[in-house]
């Protein structure tokens, strides 16, 4: 069974751990010592490291993947480094990045990787935004689809999950086959881009004195950037979405006769973009 580990540094020194297993299926248990060990020798101390997120797809031939992400605080990064050596982690991944951008990691993990084709970008800013995560700053939106297609749920979440292998999504809309269909995934990703100063004020007023009382206090809201990216079975699909004049597809999902009809064509629009790069 394969067990790799890659980590990143954020703005604040934390370190985000990303813990993969791949194997057979009488194999996918013998991770569990790895992380009782992981937990025993630095959950107590680095509470952050017992919140593991984790996340399973079935790969072909009956095997399987696991992963599991956690954050550890800089003052453990050197002991989380050499516990995971001592547990024999193959191709242990270091990689820094003192001013980490997070909009530029996505573009870049996007761009540089030879089996996606990115068929539409779009970057919008909001110029009288008040700060605060449900009021993001900038949005930007990546569809995406793998060069070649892929028509199965097991086959579009691993691609999914493997496009920006560095980052931790805050959320995620998982692959979802149906009888009728396919339903798309979608990584979300939020960045603090800045901070902003406001001022709330609260008043109270009653019905016969008029007596009216504020309340006034500071807040700090962060700027948020918020990135999504929308994974599509075939690039052709999100061209014929934009064509599509009647409004019969849909962003969000296909029909199984749809799946059939583009996995058994030749494409005429396999690599074109809509638009370019943010």
């Amino acid at each position: 069974m394969g067990k790799t580990a890659n980590y990143i540094s954020d703005l604040d020194g934390n370190l985000h751990v990303k813990l993969t297993y791949v194997g057979g299926v009488e194999q996918a248990a013998e991770f569990f010592p790895d992380l009782r060990m992981i937990r025993n020798e630095l959950g107590e101390k680095y509470p952050r490291v017992n919140d593991m997120i984790h996340k399973a797809t079935i790969l072909k031939r009956d095997r399987q993947k696991h992963r599991y992400n956690f954050i550890v605080p800089k003052d453990g990064a050197t002991e989380i480094k050499h516990l995971l050596s001592r547990l024999g982690f193959e191709n242990f991944v270091v990689k820094k990045n003192e001013k980490m951008n997070e909009f530029k990691i996505i573009q870049e993990s996007l761009e540089r990787n030879p089996d996606v084709v990115i068929a539409y970008t779009h970057k919008e800013t909001d110029s009288f935004c008040r700060g605060g995560p449900f009021h993001p700053l900038q949005s930007v939106d990546y569809w995406v689809a793998p060069k070649n297609g892929l028509y199965t749920e097991s086959e579009l979440q691993e691609f999914m999950e493997n496009l920006v292998p560095d980052l931790t999504p805050i959320s995620t809309d998982d692959f979802h086959q149906f009888p009728y269909g396919l339903r798309f995934g979608r990584l979300y990703f939020n960045e603090e881009v800045g901070k902003v100063n406001t001022s709330t004020t609260g008043t109270i007023k009653l019905s016969e004195d008029e007596v009216e009382v504020n309340n006034c206090k500071d807040i700090t809201e962060p700027y948020i950037r918020r990135m999504v990216v929308s994974v599509f079975p075939c690039n052709e699909y999100v061209m014929d979405f934009f064509e599509d004049k009647e409004n019969k597809m849909s962003q969000y999902s296909a029909s199984a006769s749809d799946l059939e009809k583009y996995d058994s064509k030749v494409p005429e629009k396999k690599n074109q973009s809509l638009f370019g790069n943010c």
